[in-house]
Order: C-alpha cells, then sequence, then structure tokens
C-alpha cells in the first residue's frame, strides 16, 4: 500500500513543533541557569546594567531639553541641606543641579558660611534662591528652604547626594503626561564612599501604599509644592516637620502618584548624606501615618531583624479558614494539628471540603473530626474544579473574613490569622497574602509577579526571608498584582462582590484571577509578612495544568504582560523569581507568555507552585 502523503506531512510537522518546543524550553533554562551564575559569581554587576541600560540608549535622545510639545514648563526648586563644612561634598551636589538639560529651576540652600563664596562657580548666575545657616536640625533647614522657595514643584536633597542630568527633564515630561501629578518619584541608588561609583540600586513598583510602611521610598520624590507647604502648616503635626514624615503625609493627601522607573537619584554614602532618623521617630511617623488612614490605635514596632511591624487591636469577628482536601491524611493532620495548636486568634472555624476521598483512614479521621467544635466536613461531588470546591466552602463559611488554605500547610507565627484579618478587614484592602516557606526556610511565597516565568510566578522564591537587593526584601510589606491561594483572605463581601473564584479554571490561575478582580473594583492586593506558614509546594496535587486553564490564563494576563507588572520593575529579570538585573536580549514576559500557550501541547506543563 502506498504511504499517505498527507500522513507523512502532519507528522514531520508534529516533530517539527516538538523539536521547536524543545528547543525553546532548553534556551529557556539555559537562560535562567546563566543568569543564576552571573549573579552567584559576580559576572553581570550593577555596573555591567548601567553599560548596557542607560548608555546604551535608555534615556532617549529627545528628553535632553523641553520639547516643543511641552505646554507645561514648571520651575522646579532643589532645596539643598548643606549641613557639613566640608565643600566637596556640597560641591558635588551642586554641580550635579547645574548639569541639568531642563532649564526652568532654582536652589534654596542651607550651608556653612564659609561655602557661599563658591556657588557661582558651581551653579552659575542667577540659580541661588536662597543662602542661609542651617539650623540646628535638618527638619528646620528643609521648612526655612520650602518657604523660601518659588517653585511649583520641589525636590529636597542633601550635601554629597547627586542627581542625574535628565532628572528634571523626565519629571517635566511626566507632568506633561500625567496630569495633575503631586508626585513623582524615581528609582535610585547610592554613591560609593570612595568617589562616584555608583552601588545598591533600588528599583521601585510603582505606587505601593503598604510597601511605604517598611521604607519610606518617597523621601527624594519630586513634590507639588502647594501640597508640602499645607502639610508643613498644619498644626496638628507640628512635632513632626521633617521630610520624611513630609513624604509619608504627603502620600495620603496627593491626587495622582508617578513612578519613572528610571535611576535618576543618586544617594550619598551614610557617612556623608544626612543622618537618618531616629528609630523611636521613624515608628512614631509610621504609626501617625496609619492613624490618617483611619486605624485606631496602631502600634508599630521593630521585627528582630529590624524591619518594621505594625499591629491593632481586631473586633474579633469570626474567621471562616476554608481547606479543600483529598486523602494525603499525613499532610491534612499536620495542618490541622499545627492550626489548632498554636493559633492564638481564638474566632474561626474550619470547613473541609472533601473532593472525593477514598481512603478509609481518611474517613475514619473525618468521623473523629466531626466531634470536634467548630469543624465540619463538606463533601464536593462532581467532576473535579478546585475554584466550585473553593466556592462551595465561602457558601457555608459564617465568618465575616474567609482564609482559604491549602491542606499542606502548617502555621509558624500562633498570630498569623489575627495578623491576615487585621489587613483584610481594612477597607481598602481586598485581598491579603502570606509569606510562605519550604520546610528548611527558604521563601515559597511572597507575592505573584504577573509574566514572571510565564503566566505568573513567585517573586523571591527560593531566597532567604530576610535576603535583601535590589527590589528590597521579601521581609517587607508590599502590595501585588496577585497573590497565591495557599494562603489568601478577604472580607466576605468582597468575595461576594467580586464575583467569587471563577469556575471556568479547573485547576490553576483562579487565585490569580479572583485578585486582578479585587484591583479592577478598586481594592488593594498585598502581603504581610508577617504571617508565616510553612508550604511543602504541592505535596497533594502534581498535576498537569489543564490546557483550558493555559488558555484562558493567557487571554486574562497577556495585556497586563506587555503592559509589565506594576508592582514590579521593567529594569528588573522576568526570567527568574529571585529579583535580579535585567540583562540584555532577554525576552519580555508578553514573548514567553505566547510560547508557553504555542507549546503547551508539546511537552508536560506542571502546575505553578500555588
Amino acid at each position: 500500500m502506498a504511504a499517505d502523503p498527507l500522513h507523512h506531512t502532519v507528522q514531520e510537522s508534529r516533530l517539527s513543533h516538538l523539536w521547536r518546543a524543545a528547543a525553546w524550553k532548553a534556551r529557556t533554562a539555559a537562560q535562567k541557569r546563566l543568569i543564576y551564575l552571573q549573579d552567584r559569581f559576580r559576572w553581570y554587576s550593577y555596573t555591567d546594567w548601567i553599560a548596557n541600560s542607560e548608555r546604551a540608549g535608555q534615556v532617549p535622545d529627545d528628553v535632553g531639553a523641553p520639547r516643543p510639545d511641552w505646554g507645561y514648563q514648571p520651575l522646579v526648586s532643589l532645596l539643598v541641606a548643606g549641613h557639613q563644612s566640608d565643600t566637596s561634598l556640597l560641591a558635588h551636589t551642586l554641580r550635579s543641579i547645574a548639569a541639568q538639560t531642563y532649564p526652568h529651576w532654582e536652589v534654596c540652600l542651607a550651608a556653612p558660611a564659609e561655602t557661599h563664596g563658591n556657588f557661582t562657580e558651581w551653579l552659575g548666575e542667577g540659580h541661588v534662591r536662597l543662602i542661609a545657616e542651617p539650623k540646628t536640625s535638618a527638619c528646620g533647614s528643609i521648612l526655612s528652604l520650602l518657604a523660601a522657595s518659588q517653585g511649583e514643584f520641589v525636590c529636597a536633597l542633601a550635601a554629597g547626594d547627586a542627581i542625574s542630568p535628565y532628572l528634571l527633564a523626565e519629571v517635566v515630561g511626566a507632568l506633561n503626561a500625567e496630569e495633575g501629578a503631586d508626585i513623582i518619584y524615581f528609582d535610585e541608588d547610592h554613591l560609593a564612599a570612595a568617589g562616584d561609583a555608583r552601588c545598591q540600586p533600588f528599583f521601585k513598583p510603582d505606587w505601593s501604599p503598604e510597601l511605604l510602611l517598611s521604607t519610606n521610598y518617597l523621601v527624594h520624590a519630586v513634590f507639588r509644592r502647594s501640597l508640602l507647604a499645607r502639610l508643613a502648616a498644619d498644626q496638628e503635626a507640628q512635632d513632626d516637620q521633617s521630610m520624611q514624615a513630609l513624604a509619608l503625609r504627603s502620600s495620603l493627601a496627593a491626587g495622582k502618584i508617578v513612578h519613572i522607573p528610571k535611576v535618576l537619584f543618586h544617594q550619598g554614602a551614610p557617612l556623608q548624606a544626612e543622618t537618618p532618623p531616629a528609630k523611636e521617630i521613624i515608628l512614631s511617623q509610621v504609626e501617625a501615618y496609619m492613624r490618617r488612614r483611619g486605624v485606631p490605635n496602631p502600634t508599630a514596632s521593630f521585627s528582630p531583624t529590624g524591619e518594621v511591624r505594625l499591629a491593632w487591636p481586631t473586633p474579633g469577628h469570626l474567621v471562616s479558614i476554608i481547606i479543600p482536601t483529598c486523602d494525603h491524611l499525613a499532610d491534612l493532620q499536620a495542618c490541622l494539628d499545627s492550626l489548632r495548636q498554636l493559633t492564638d486568634y481564638p474566632a474561626y472555624e474550619i470547613l473541609l471540603v472533601d473532593t472525593g476521598s477514598r481512603l478509609e483512614d481518611t474517613h475514619r479521621y473525618y468521623a473523629e473530626l466531626t466531634e470536634t467544635p467548630g469543624v465540619s466536613i463538606i463533601p464536593y461531588e462532581g467532576e473535579f474544579n478546585f475554584s466550585a470546591a473553593l466556592n462551595l466552602g465561602a457558601a457555608q463559611a459564617r465568618g465575616s473574613v474567609l482564609v482559604f488554605l491549602n491542606n499542606d500547610t502548617q502555621i509558624v507565627d500562633p498570630d498569623w490569622l489575627e495578623e491576615l484579618t487585621r489587613w483584610a478587614e481594612l477597607p481598602e484592602i481586598g485581598v491579603v497574602g502570606a509569606l510562605l516557606l519550604h520546610p528548611q526556610g527558604a521563601v515559597q511565597h511572597a507575592g505573584i509577579i504577573i509574566g514572571m516565568e510565564g503566566h505568573a510566578s513567585h517573586i523571591f522564591a527560593g531566597a532567604s526571608p530576610q535576603s535583601s537587593g535590589p527590589f528590597g526584601s521579601a521581609a517587607w510589606y508590599r502590595n501585588y498584582s496577585a497573590v497565591t491561594g495557599a494562603c489568601l483572605a478577604m472580607r466576605q463581601q468582597v468575595f461576594q462582590q467580586i464575583g467569587r473564584f471563577n469556575e471556568g479554571y479547573q485547576l490553576a490561575f483562579s487565585d490569580v484571577d479572583l485578585c486582578q478582580n479585587a484591583i479592577r473594583a478598586g481594592y488593594r492586593v498585598m502581603v504581610t509578612p508577617y504571617a508565616r506558614l510553612i508550604h511543602r509546594e504541592g505535596s497533594t496535587r502534581r498535576g498537569y495544568i489543564p490546557p483550558g486553564d493555559i488558555q484562558r490564563g493567557y487571554a486574562r494576563l497577556a495585556e497586563l504582560a506587555r503592559k509589565g507588572d506594576p508592582f514590579y520593575n521593567p529594569n528588573l529579570s522576568y526570567a527568574v523569581r529571585q529579583p535580579t538585573l535585567r540583562r540584555p536580549r532577554e525576552d519580555n514576559p508578553l514573548e514567553r507568555l505566547e510560547a508557553i500557550l504555542r507549546f503547551s501541547n508539546a511537552f508536560p506543563l506542571r502546575k505553578q507552585p500555588v
């Protein structure tokens, strides 16, 4: 019988598809391995990133001077507190200001008398608005300089700081693009003590209110002058008028806050720059900030690792903990034993949604649990659908707060449930996630970045909880585009309002979808690092991601992957989970997402560890 040419064509096409899929998968794995090795052995440094990103055209040529289409070109006042007697530090700062490509600026300066004769040399004629003797405190100098300034916008610097020549041009460009912006902030780094060498970059997310509790990343921003002046005149806050306090308070009063994802501010070395506020002052500033947000009796403290932690009394409302489960008795027992033995919060119920357990030992354990007050067994019938199982549990929950919890988790902190509940009950918060750890102690989940490694992945995965890098620390409060459903808390009212879990997803991505719905409804999604649990990362279900989930996830997340996750930074790599510098010629997130969709039928795709 003659061979069927169509059969051969189909076979060749199939083989070609498999080869392309394998080549893409191998190239992706090699790229991740190369990044890992470069970071481990320091083969790719921040200096390399500067050479590849900034000097290779990161700053557009047309940003150098005001563009013809800029109808708005405001005066910007640079407030410089030059408290040190070392004139070289002040000279360094003022010369960086004089190099600005945008011409409409002035300097308001507080500096020692012996430095006054050098201003014309450093700045040129006509740019110094005020020469004042430094006050005994930086706070007094900033207020004096603010009062003397005439610009519509202001930015505070200390002697030893420097700014990019393009900073003001970038800011004014953003003001023309974003009408009504009151605060414009940007990425920053540090200057080494031995000169102009740049180090320790901090690549920031777009506006993230909860991150501000852990690090005041607005201190070096450009502010609308009238906003700061109004806050400085507030008689209720006269006890602390430092730049740090004004930055916190301004974030609540601003109409619009804009992020420029470029390194435009270079902070002086710690011994050169302005002395940071005392720890007690930092805590009082954060407490005042939370009171202005409407939180009653907040208390701020430092964790053993030096991170800010907040607490306030909770009303003690009933919390419903919903745990889908199917056999895997050892995991379930470890989860429930740790929950009931360690949890301090008294007002909770446990709803176990059984999705088809068959083992006699499991049902024998269920029989024991039915004798335990506050524990319910809910049978789920029909074809398995993880989203539907979660919705079934929520439908029978009596609590005003819902906590969805995987059965392969274990409690670490006795106050984990109170911590999740206090944040979930804030009206502006829609979803709260936890810091999940591998049994060995490394991070398993600290938040989800859309487009990372494909659809979405866990940031900081594999890192130490206390490690820090160009995106800060996993031990900080943060806002995210999504958190994992392995431990997710939200108010029952919000859950119903945004449409519950989408049952179109059988297994994966419904938690990401839920979080995106909450954000679209005007809520914020956040992770608190002070609700810690051990997560055995999918030990109870290691099935493949259903093809329908892949397709639906692509349709929902493609646009966000194209734009970039607002709670990440485009200067960082999307190829790996631990934040590191973006490499030249990396695939962009949308390209990777499209490749996963194209090749998902060519190789088995495991479920992301959610």
